[in-house]
């Protein structure tokens, strides 16, 4: 819970097959407090003419108490045409903190940055 992943998979259509629907990759989280379905990253167009990287970022959400399962589907094009998905992956990802020295003196603790690399 709180961590931070990139998702990513390369899609495409058969050769002679055209739909413009649109691709996504969608986590379905169950959890002890019910499930729940997260799209990570934008619809991508998917065509036959060659490979289209889908995917993006996911945080995984604390709403759905305890995760007992994650399931990633591909969604693509209309029901009844065929896709290919290759090459999938799931990175988590790296953080980088560091102090933030714009942080008011008048405040205690440290103001601390931090961005995914």
């Amino acid at each position: 819970v709180g961590e931070s992943y990139a998702v990513s998979v390369w899609m495409r259509l058969p050769d002679g097959v055209a739909d413009d629907s649109g691709a996504e990759v969608v986590m379905k989280i169950v959890g002890t407090r019910g499930t729940s379905y997260v799209r990570i990253g934008p619809t991508a167009t998917i065509t036959d003419s060659g490979w289209t990287e889908v995917g993006g970022h996911f945080t995984l959400p604390d709403a759905g108490g305890t995760p007992t399962e994650l399931v990633m589907y591909f969604s693509g094009p209309l029901p009844g045409t065929d896709f290919y998905a290759d090459d999938v992956r799931v990175m988590r990802e790296k953080q980088k903190c560091e102090d933030d020295p714009t942080f008011s003196k008048n405040r205690r603790g440290k103001k601390r940055t931090c961005k995914y690399i």
